[in-house]
């Protein structure tokens, strides 16, 4: 009855798509299963599944201000905002915008909390500068193959380890260096905390060993994968393939390390990899490639009440894709 019902669907299928049905692990009807074409954003789902694996559900990101021990709440020198790849660092304004971007991010995690955490400890001002440290991952901010009309719209934000509200300003533009721009911002939401910085922002590596002066952690992987699958993230998904990289790796993030664990990791899993090509995490890239079979064999391995199932999208889910559905 159900392949019946769904034969009109199945019959809209060209050569160029594919489609595979299935209840309960039992593939009830295919088109073109094996055809290798471009996932667009399904993709994301390849990269949930091996982020939960590599990085584990419950694993959080943690950004930090190192620096100087503060006497008579005064640091004297700089601070570094030390990048911890959190990709849902936010302002309160950026969680309820709905003019400058696709769909505000879910299970933001708070920069002003950061700014709170160094006014609690007695800062009211320093004397250097914020200095933006991003050098958890590289500085590639665009994937290859990503159009050019894409690096100009929210959906093509530029990508690094520091990033605070996508790098989208207040007015709707999007600002070419992610840690500059989050350094910028941080300045100006330590001063509505009343600490003030001398000395403006930049960029820069924070020395090893410096002090912890405040950090703010993010929710739990598990809604991070939910904010990525729900709202269709593309900054979130290539952070995470960066992240991937950072984990396994013990060094620096790269696309590139990132893409080769999650193909090593769908071998390893036993999945069919023909046909397959990566180049991004997001899927914005239209020169990556996988097929039905392969995004079939992986929702099978899970339930739906495992992070990767419980994390796509739903319908009726405030903030998500299928918000107006049902």
């Amino acid at each position: 009855m159900l392949k019946s019902a769904a034969q009109p669907l199945l019959g809209s299928i060209d050569s160029g798509s594919c489609t595979v049905l299935a209840v309960d692990d039992v593939t009830v009807a295919t088109v073109n299963p094996d055809l290798a074409v471009i996932p667009a954003s399904t993709l994301k789902v390849v990269v949930a599944a091996v982020a939960l694996d590599v990085l584990g559900a419950g694993t959080t990101f943690t950004t930090q201000v190192v620096g100087p021990a503060p006497s008579g709440g005064v640091v004297n020198g700089d601070v570094y905002l030390v990048a911890g790849g959190d990709p849902v660092l936010s302002e309160g304004w950026y969680t309820q915008i709905t003019d400058t971007h696709k769909r505000p991010p879910m299970h933001a995690t708070s920069i002003e909390a950061l700014a709170h955490a160094l006014a609690a400890a007695g800062v009211s001002r320093i004397t250097g500068r914020v200095l933006g440290d991003s050098s958890r991952y590289d500085a590639e901010v665009y994937p290859p193959g990503w159009s050019d009309d894409l690096k100009h719209v929210a959906d093509g934000v530029p990508v690094g380890a520091l990033v605070i509200n996508d790098s989208i300003r207040q007015d709707g533009v999007i600002q070419a260096d992610p840690t500059a721009a989050a350094a910028n911002t941080f300045v100006n939401v330590l001063a509505a905390k009343g600490i003030t910085v001398d000395g403006g922002s930049g960029a820069g590596t924070a020395p090893a060993g410096s002090g912890v002066l405040g950090a703010v952690q993010s929710a739990p992987l598990t809604d991070i994968v939910n904010e990525m699958l729900a709202t269709s993230d593309n900054l979130t998904a290539e952070m995470l393939v960066k992240e991937i990289a950072h984990a396994s790796t013990g060094g620096q993030g790269t696309r590139t390390a990132g893409l080769q664990v999650i193909t090593a990791k769908l071998t390893e899993w036993g999945l069919s990899t023909a046909g397959l090509q990566l180049t991004d995490g997001s899927g914005l890239s239209r020169d990556n490639r996988l097929t039905c079979t392969l995004l079939a064999q992986l929702l099978e391995r899970t339930a739906a009440t495992d992070p990767l199932g419980a994390g796509l999208a739903r319908a009726d889910q405030d903030g998500s894709t299928l918000a107006g559905y049902f």
